[in-house]
């Protein structure tokens, strides 16, 4: 049920005109509702969704007067404001309670797949965490559990970069993917000749743009293309899989259709259910062909 409330006055003691550069202020009325309507707009009486927060949100004005009289800069407080609104308009949306550990995982959990999927950089997750950690820490005086499971960048976290042109993979792919299909049809023909004969002694071949050559260790260069193909498919498709809708049983309508699959992770040994919802992620031929030849394999 809804709950909406008329702002029937807006209170100037919980406004602060700070002194900064841009001539910022942080009006804490704009936290008391959901979705953090303007000054203006709460100053006009316009109607909004109570937040059920007020307690929590007098209790960090407090802390920001302590901190103003103790001498903090007032970039310093205003950034602390930002990044707690940017964390109470992430809850309103999500539909999640404000300041519970649970909420602030699944804030901080969102921040790192954004991360991942290459939409910010790690560094500002970094910044993210640590304005978070003081908010929650410094002035809400709630408990350092929190984040006990959250993910820690470090700086010395390196940015990923391509380390191959488009025009380098197009002559890549093509011939890695040659060298694995044909390898991978020798020696599934007959695997003892090729594992028990000495890597000096051609057992393999290759044909490549009308040449054949002899391969000596083709087990090796098999498990290296596909290694290298593995990697590629892996991590060229990891960007589309975080993009795809997440399932979740509160918002599921019976339209909706979900494939289910069971998962056993190794190093946590337990067993979870893997969600994959319908969709139009266009994966390229050669990514299953290559899979299914490794699955095929690794079958019992």
């Amino acid at each position: 049920m809804s709950n909406v409330s008329y702002l029937s006055g807006w209170n100037p003691d919980l406004c602060i005109q700070l002194d900064t550069g841009s001539n910022n202020r942080v009006d804490f009325n704009r936290f008391l509702v959901k979705h953090f309507p303007t000054t203006k707009q709460l100053q006009q009486g316009d109607l909004f969704e109570d937040a059920d927060r007020e307690g929590i949100i007098i209790q960090l004005k407090s802390s920001l007067n302590e901190k103003f009289e103790e001498g903090e800069s007032h970039d310093t407080l205003y950034s602390v404001f930002f990044h707690c609104s940017k964390y109470l308009r992430w809850c309103d949306t999500h539909n999640e309670v404000a300041f519970t550990q649970f909420s602030l995982e699944s804030y901080m959990l969102y921040q790192q797949t954004r991360v991942m999927q290459g939409l910010i950089k790690s560094s500002t997750y970094k910044n993210i965490h640590c304005k978070i950690s003081v908010l929650f820490r410094d002035y809400l005086d709630l408990p350092s559990e929190y984040f006990n499971h959250i993910t820690i960048m470090d700086s010395r976290d390196i940015e990923s970069f391509e380390a191959y042109t488009r025009n380098d993979l197009n002559q890549l792919l093509p011939f890695l993917r040659s060298l694995f299909k044909q390898t991978y049809k020798q020696f599934i023909e007959d695997p003892d000749r090729h594992i028990n004969t000495h890597r000096s002694i051609a057992t393999m071949t290759f044909k490549w743009k009308g040449q054949t050559y002899m391969l000596c260790g083709g087990i090796t260069k098999m498990m290296s293309a596909a290694t290298f193909l593995l990697s590629y498919y892996t991590d060229a498709n990891t960007s589309d899989l975080l993009r795809l809708k997440q399932p979740n049983n509160a918002s599921t309508t019976l339209g909706d259709t979900w494939y289910t699959m069971p998962a056993f992770k190794r190093r946590a040994f337990k067993t979870i259910q893997v969600e994959v919802g319908t969709h139009e992620l266009d994966i390229p031929k050669y990514a299953i062909h290559f899979f299914d030849n490794l699955l095929n394999r690794l079958a019992p």
